[in-house]
Parts: C-alpha cells; structure tokens; sequence
C-alpha cells in the first residue's frame, strides 16, 4: 500500500539523516527517483517551493511528495513518517543530554555527526548548483519558461 510506503522511506529518512532539512535534501533526491515518485526538475521546484512556505523544510518536502505520489492521505503519512522518528530522538535525547554533555565519547560522536551533516549539506549545494548554472538551454525549455511567467 502507498501510504505504509510512503510513511517507511520519511520515517527512515527522519530516523537516520541527522544535520536538519538541509541534510535530508541530498539523500531525498536520490530516493524519490529511485522510487519513480518525482524527476529531478520537479525537485528543484520542490525545494524552491519549500523554501518559502512556512515550516521546516524536511516536513514541506515529505508533504508535497506525499501530496505528489498519494493525495492528502499520502500527505499525512509522509509527514507523519518524516516527524514521528525526530520527535521521538529528540524526547529520548534530551532526557540524558544533561548527564552526557561532558562525555568525551559522546563530544567526539557529536563532532563527527557535524562533519557529516556538512557534507550531506555541500552535496545538496552542488546538486542544485549544477541544475541552476547548467542548464541546457533549448527552444522548447526557454518557451516553457516563456509559458510559465505569463501564466
């Protein structure tokens, strides 16, 4: 069924990417083609449309996908499966933060989680620069954009 699935690839995303939205961005992409749910170009668009409407970019990603792929239900369970796992971390962490944050073992796990969420962020960064600034520009792309801004 869509919606288990749909539910499955956000909760995995939101259990195991760790860095914020930014983060998920990069394994998204990769995801969501593979599924077949959206190209690359509806994408950018999506991240675009994501950047100005209100809210955390990972959960206006997982509901317009959801939206995309299933309708409203699968709007709800894409958003749900992107929110139930960092809700959850975040409840589990906090109760031991304050007796762990002098942890060497735990200061050098941290550190290491950072470098990684840049590096998740830089490959998001060069995915939409090469969309952005290389662009194969053809009669039919320059009057769909034509299309598009008088519309």
């Amino acid at each position: 069924m869509i919606y288990f699935r749909l539910f499955y690839v956000f909760a995995k995303l939101g259990l195991f990417t760790y860095g914020g939205g930014y983060a998920i961005i990069a394994l998204l992409l990769g995801i969501l083609e593979n599924y077949g749910w959206i190209s690359a170009s509806e994408f950018s668009k999506l991240v675009a449309i994501s950047q100005i409407t209100p809210g955390p970019i990972a959960i206006n990603s997982a509901t317009f996908v959801g939206y995309r792929v299933a309708g409203i239900l699968g709007s709800f369970f894409a958003t749900l499966g992107i929110f139930v796992p960092a809700f959850f971390i975040t409840m589990i962490v906090s109760n031991f933060f304050y007796k762990i944050k002098d942890n060497e073992q735990f200061n050098a796990i941290m550190n290491a989680l950072r470098v990684c969420a840049v590096a998740l962020i830089a490959s998001a960064v060069i995915t939409f620069s090469k969309d952005a600034f290389f662009v194969k520009l053809t009669e039919t792309s320059i009057l769909r954009n034509i299309d598009f801004i008088q519309n």
